[in-house]
């Protein structure tokens, strides 16, 4: 079957899009502590994983030439993982941990105090928290919290 000349810029245009398009579409993003990621979503049922469904995590770790170096699905090793909500909170705290952080600073303001209380309760309940203290009163006293990490 023969293309009728009239319709080739058009098909090779159509085709040039969508290669773009489709090339656009797994870029890497870039985090602000140096690692390249992209994200893959795969439902197999249609519906997005909920707060306490435990979801499979496949990782591929690649050189700078892209030769593979791990793959946890190659492996049958996927990683497994129970959804939890979002803790603002707790974010802070694993990224100090993660990054060997000794010391954290958190604006809470001072108002009534319950937020103050509600985070130093939240932070007596975490072993590597060494102490909670108050932040220079020229600094901001009572409303930042002053956290040393072991």
């Amino acid at each position: 079957m023969l293309i009728d000349m009239r319709w080739k810029p058009f098909i090779l245009g159509f085709i040039s899009v969508v290669l773009l398009w489709s090339c656009q579409q797994n870029k890497f993003q870039k985090h602000e502590q140096g690692f390249e990621y992209i994200m893959f979503e795969s439902y197999p049922d249609s519906t997005k994983p909920k707060i306490g469904d435990v979801i499979v995590l496949s990782m591929d770790y690649y050189l700078n030439n892209d030769s593979l170096l791990f793959s946890s699905k190659e492996l049958g090793n996927p990683f497994r993982m129970k959804l939890k909500r979002s803790n603002p909170m707790g974010a802070t705290i694993d990224d100090a941990i993660a990054t060997d952080t000794k010391s954290l600073k958190i604006l809470h303001g001072t108002g009534t105090g319950a937020l103050k209380v509600a985070i130093r309760q939240y932070l007596s309940t975490i072993d590597l928290v060494e102490s909670v203290k108050d932040e220079k009163l020229e600094m901001g006293g009572a409303g930042i919290s002053v956290i040393q990490m072991l």
